[in-house]
């Protein structure tokens, strides 16, 4: 009879510190003189993740939004397969699709087994070179899309960061966003016209990853080999933050209730100070034990969560603050967002903290690559930001190497309290 060990349930188990895992080098080849491709071993299941991108960063946009509606009708069908029988030919293959649309570009991301990417890949061909934008489609997803935004524009949080974009990102894409008045105005010949004079002439670059990722690159060849883009009419923009601190209040349909954008232009991944910058921000806002949440929902009560974050876009980053407070605690949450950010720009950090935040950061990348599908999502953000796969090697090094003064003096160098822009949606002015 086997005996069954017991467990002292009083004694936690042994932990060890975490390892970096390097990701694995991506390597390039054309399959054009136009059109790259990235490929990347990783995984050992017969799956594929391939990710398509059309790069429209920063072309103009003569109608707002006009560019998502185009991104989306191209699952709407193509000229010889109505919507329903070309989602129906997508399922039967046993394969993902979907399409992100963003003011940096078009990205296409499928995942299938290896064996099905050869049909999947002339799917998507078909649907990139002759896609139907069909009447009837086109005014169901207006409809849709109308409905959605006409909600969306009573919330307080929509606003706010509608706000927040425009002003820092005023006169450049990244600032524009479409709107329920504008979205009813589209029409599908709009949609149509900027698909063939932007999407279907940008440039395309290829990510590939899976166990054999190099045994799609016949079929990559074959349809979308002779893509012929090229990367123009993109509307520049300065890097320089804001130079002196504004507020804007906006009226908001929840008087209850006000949501706080706070923040401003940022450093990206190739400044040096990087590192220091990106934990700083982790300490300050960017995890659920950050002190921007012990400080304002946990001991104050203001809210049930506040959050800072890094975005990067590829002509831009910013720093920003968001939450949701009650509307009579506002002013005191911005009082106290405030003083959070003087303590990081003045006092170092305890050793304590620091190195918690360090074994929380290299544990959710770690987490963050499980699957070939992540690691193509990796390479491909390193791609864009013009890094290789070694950079993160180096990051983590010297994220992990980092000195509680390091970290006080970034803070101190990037966070200017005279330079944030507030965004206030709920009040139309100060209380």
């Amino acid at each position: 009879m086997t005996t069954i060990p017991t467990l002292d349930r009083t004694t936690p188990p042994t932990s060890h510190p975490l390892r970096m895992m390097s990701l694995p080098k991506a390597e390039q080849i054309m399959l054009s003189p136009t059109v790259p491709v990235w490929t990347v071993k990783s995984g050992v299941q017969p799956v594929v993740g391939i990710n398509i991108l059309l790069n429209t960063a920063g072309h103009t946009n003569s109608i707002p939004g006009i560019g998502s509606y185009a991104a989306k009708m191209l699952l709407e069908g193509t000229t010889t397969k109505s919507s329903a029988r070309f989602a129906e030919a997508v399922a039967s293959l046993g394969a993902f699709l979907d399409i992100d649309y963003s003011s940096d570009g078009l990205g296409v991301s499928i995942h299938c087994l290896e064996k099905m990417a050869e049909p999947v890949l002339a799917l998507v061909a078909e649907m990139l070179y002759a896609p139907a934008f069909g009447h009837t489609d086109f005014e169901r997803l207006k409809a849709q899309t109308v409905q959605q935004l006409s909600v969306q524009e009573q919330k307080n949080s929509h606003l706010a960061s509608t706000t927040f974009r425009h002003i820092l990102f005023k006169g450049h894409p990244y600032g524009t966003s479409l709107t329920s008045e504008k979205a009813s105005q589209c029409t599908r010949e709009d949609a149509r016209i900027w698909y063939y004079e932007n999407m279907r002439t940008a440039s395309m670059s290829i990510y590939v990853a899976g166990a054999n990722p190099e045994v799609v690159l016949p079929a990559l060849n074959q349809y979308l080999g002779q893509w012929e883009g090229i990367s123009n009419r993109l509307v520049t923009l300065s890097e320089q933050p804001l130079l002196t601190a504004t507020s804007h209040y906006v009226p908001g349909a929840n008087k209850l209730q006000t949501s706080i954008r706070q923040g401003t232009r940022s450093i990206n991944q190739k400044h040096p100070d990087y590192p220091a910058y990106r934990m700083a921000n982790e300490i300050f806002g960017g995890y659920f034990g950050s002190r921007l949440m012990a400080n304002i929902r946990e001991d104050k009560g203001y809210t049930y969560g506040i959050s800072s974050q890094l975005v990067h876009f590829r002509q831009a980053s910013m720093f920003v603050i968001g939450t949701d407070v009650k509307a009579e605690a506002t002013q005191s949450t911005l009082d106290e967002i405030r003083f959070e950010m003087q303590r990081m720009r003045t006092e170092p950090v305890p050793t304590d903290e620091l190195e918690t935040v360090k074994n929380y950061k290299l544990g959710g990348y770690l987490g963050s690559i499980n699957t070939p599908f992540d690691v193509l999502d990796k390479v491909k953000a390193l791609n864009l930001a013009g890094l290789d796969t070694s950079y993160l090697d180096t990051f983590y090094a010297q994220l992990l190497a980092l000195t509680p003064e390091q970290v006080m003096q970034a803070a101190y160098e990037h966070w200017q309290p005279e330079q944030l822009l507030t965004v206030v949606a709920g009040l139309d002015q100060p209380v």
